[in-house]
């Protein structure tokens, strides 16, 4: 795995969590390849990794100082919350990954990209 530091920047400030999400059941079911690609490519800051033969969307976000990354890291913790839904985040430095997919799904739904799109949201 492999950060993509190019799509990240480094004097991004970490906006205010006041994002609601609502996820649909729906939205879990497993996703076509071409499904997939479609969503995908509305998301170009975000790859496609597999950890442990799971598919996840990645994407590595960039801050000035730690206190930022732990910042953005407890906002979409709030955020995830309120969804019912959990990442995997991994804060490091001033660098905070994060992971999303479905387990129960085996890989990563529509709802996943969702969180995404919010993720980035949280993002500036």
């Amino acid at each position: 795995m492999s950060a993509d530091n190019s799509n990240s920047d480094s004097n991004a400030k970490p906006k205010q969590s006041s994002i609601e999400i609502v996820l649909s059941p729906e939205n879990d079911l497993p996703l076509s390849l071409e499904q997939r690609d479609i969503l995908l490519a509305k998301l170009p800051h975000w790859q496609l990794v597999e950890r442990n033969k799971i598919e996840h969307l990645q994407r590595v976000f960039i801050f000035e100082i730690y206190s930022k990354a732990l910042d953005f890291t407890y906002r979409l913790g709030e955020v995830s919350q309120q969804a019912g839904r959990y990442p995997t985040l991994i804060t490091a430095l001033q660098k905070v990954t994060v992971m999303w997919h479905t387990p129960e799904a085996g890989l990563f739904t529509a709802n996943d990209i969702l969180l995404a799109k919010n993720t980035d949201k949280l993002f500036v």
